[in-house]
């Protein structure tokens, strides 16, 4: 006769809850509002879209300031669709890098 040993049992994971779902208005608006000012530009965006500071009449500091407050109202005005870079870009006719490198940031 072959012995066999039995698997030890191992002990189930308590469940975990899930953490609590952020309150819609909450995900965007409350992040953003916290970081952009709408009339002026901080050192963050400067040092992260440095190509709208320097002195290029296209990219001027408030070509910049219109096409990132577009960007915001538009991701604002329609919540349940993804706003895309293709979308911004197509919409803003700007510099397809410059806009792209914008849309990452915002």
């Amino acid at each position: 006769p072959v012995a066999t040993a039995s698997a030890p049992k191992l002990a189930a994971a308590p469940p975990t809850q899930p953490a609590p779902a952020p309150a819609p208005e909450d995900k965007k608006k409350g992040f953003r509002r916290n970081v952009f000012d709408a009339a002026g530009v901080t050192p963050l965006e400067r040092a992260c879209c440095p190509e709208w500071f320097c002195g290029d009449t296209a990219k001027s500091p408030d070509h910049y300031i219109e096409a990132r407050n577009w960007m915001i109202a538009q991701s604002n005005s329609r919540p349940q669709s993804l706003l895309t870079a293709t979308f911004c870009r197509q919409r803003l006719g700007l510099d397809a890098c410059a806009t792209i490198r914008l849309f990452n940031f915002v």
